[in-house]
């Protein structure tokens, strides 16, 4: 409980800046009037390869931009596990470092994987996305086909969504519309609670040592009124950091450009 003031700005930026290690800051401008209540969360990695990346693993080479841009890079080559989805796409799974679960009650440690899905030739890339679906996703990466040598470009990038629209259109109405969301056993208001925005935040950095990335969002509660040969992801591609233990992606992203 915090008046919404500038001071409670700075004070739920410095928390999502501390609990992203600094990847994420300042999610949130200023509080309006309406607001009542803020919803936020985050999720942060910071894992390291289980074989980290040499001098002589890295090369320059070029990365065909979505819309043909050519552009120059810094390839990391390794041999990994090659995963096929029979919708378009070869890939690799990459390792991280064992880390145990935070859970005391599991044994075992959960396996988190980076992967990386790139359609096959002739298959545009958002097209690829439209067809892709979790079901699709847990088969290709709960098992490998081979071992690959694999060329993966180092990049690092930001982004940022508002995700009302999108979740509007998954469905997820009524909360948003007031007098009609039921938000009652969250508190008391001299005037109908429900969802003003949701926004998200989002960092990722690969290179050589393994990977950073974070995520934030934040929602407005307001008052209304076998051997393959070489992969190299040279093109556009999706990527994943995965949870094989439990079959769920924890960041899932494309990159179009570098």
């Amino acid at each position: 409980s915090a008046p919404f003031n500038r001071r409670t700005v700075r004070d739920v930026n410095n928390w999502i800046n501390k609990s992203t290690d600094g990847m994420i800051r300042n999610v949130i401008d200023d509080l309006s009037s309406s607001d009542v209540m803020l919803l936020v969360n985050t999720l942060t990695l910071d894992a390291e390869w289980s074989s980290y990346y040499y001098k002589e693993d890295v090369s320059s080479g070029k990365f065909h931009a979505y819309g043909g841009k050519q552009q120059k890079v810094s390839y990391m080559a390794s041999p990994e596990r090659l995963v096929r989805d029979e919708g378009g796409a070869y890939g690799i799974l990459k390792s991280y470092r064992n880390y145990a679960a935070s859970d005391a009650d599991e044994q075992e440690p959960h396996e988190f994987v980076f992967a990386a899905l790139l359609p096959d030739e002739g298959i545009d890339l958002y097209d690829y996305i439209a067809g892709l679906t979790g079901e699709r996703v847990r088969k290709a990466l709960s098992g490998w086909k081979s071992a690959v040598r694999a060329k993966l470009p180092k990049f690092k990038f930001d982004f940022g969504a508002e995700l009302k629209e999108p979740l509007k259109a998954l469905g997820i109405e009524t909360v948003f519309r007031c007098g009609e969301a039921d938000l009652s056993r969250i508190g008391t208001a001299a005037a109908p609670l429900y969802l003003g925005d949701v926004v998200q935040e989002t960092f990722i950095e690969i290179d050589e040592k393994g990977t950073r990335a974070g995520a934030v969002t934040k929602g407005n509660i307001q008052e209304g009124d076998a051997y393959f040969g070489e992969l190299t992801f040279d093109r556009p591609f999706v990527f994943l950091i995965y949870d094989r233990t439990a079959n769920i992606p924890l960041f899932i992203g494309a990159l179009t450009s570098v």
